[in-house]
């Protein structure tokens, strides 16, 4: 099945687009235009406004203090999902840098890929509630599993802001906020987690349909978790490779250095009680 876009029927001028895009309502725009198919009650994200966000970025673009954060969704028969950003806390801004999916791989090989898609360095990485779910095979938690493997696992599983619980609309609703104003930036060559972004919708029930949706889960969780992520100094490299960041080591020199056995104020010379 192949999507046609507006913009390949020539016979339509740009303004008789236009003209037709403000007659279409927002769950029928993007299927009118756009060739993209119209399910249940309407896409869950104002897709009409992907468009804006969807660019190149640059690396340098990225503030050296935003914090960096993937968010992973499990996965074995369906796909192993995951998604890298960076938010800047200042501005609020997000930048979608790089997204994956694989199926039927093992830890070994995702965690392999989350450092390549890092450049080589352990960034924090938020994953799902079943990650806590002993494996029948090892008899090893999912989490810890990667975190043998050398993923910089989080603590605990991703949970939304200020709370213990992991519910999907609250987080939802934040990244469409995001999106309206104009926050939220996506790397172009993330084709597959913008075609995903297209398609999430609710059926007659408002209720979400949970198909083709791994990318979305990982980015989800990765958007709860956005304050726990860490500037890109503060991340270790990955072993001696030949990756850009490899053997980095988390720079401490912004770090306070305390005196140790010093019975004595440093400044006025004066001897501290015993």
């Amino acid at each position: 099945m192949f999507r046609i876009t507006s913009q390949e029927a020539r016979h339509i001028s740009d303004a008789r687009r236009d003209e037709l895009g403000e007659s279409y309502g927002e769950a029928e725009r993007e299927t009118r235009l756009e060739g993209t198919p119209q399910l249940g009650a309407g896409p869950v994200f104002p897709i009409e406004l992907l468009p804006t966000m969807i660019r190149a970025i640059k690396s340098e673009e990225i503030p050296s203090w935003a914090r960096r954060v993937v968010g992973i969704d499990f996965g074995f028969g369906h796909p192993f999902a995951a998604v890298y950003i960076a938010w800047a806390h200042d501005t609020g801004n997000i930048w979608i840098i790089d997204s994956f999916r694989m199926e039927r791989s093992s830890a070994l090989y995702h965690v392999q890929r989350i450092h390549g898609m890092t450049g080589g360095l352990r960034v924090p990485v938020a994953w799902p509630h079943d990650g806590s779910q002993h494996d029948k095979g090892s008899g090893l938690p999912l989490a810890g599993q990667y975190r043998n493997f050398g993923a910089n696992m989080m603590q605990g599983h991703a949970v939304n802001h200020g709370t213990k619980q992991n519910n999907i609309e609250p987080a939802l609703e934040e990244m469409r906020e995001a999106m309206f104003a104009g926050k939220i930036t996506i790397a172009s060559h993330n084709s597959e987690l913008i075609e995903e972004l297209r398609n999430y919708h609710r059926d007659e029930d408002f209720k979400i349909v949970k198909q083709r949706d791994d990318l979305i889960s990982a980015l989800r969780y990765a958007f709860m978790m956005r304050r726990q992520g860490k500037p890109r100094h503060e991340c270790d490299g990955v072993g001696y490779g030949n990756l850009p960041y490899a053997a980095q080591r988390r720079d401490h020199s912004a770090e306070p250095t305390v005196a140790k056995n010093v019975n004595f104020d440093v400044f006025t010379g004066a001897a501290f009680d015993e």
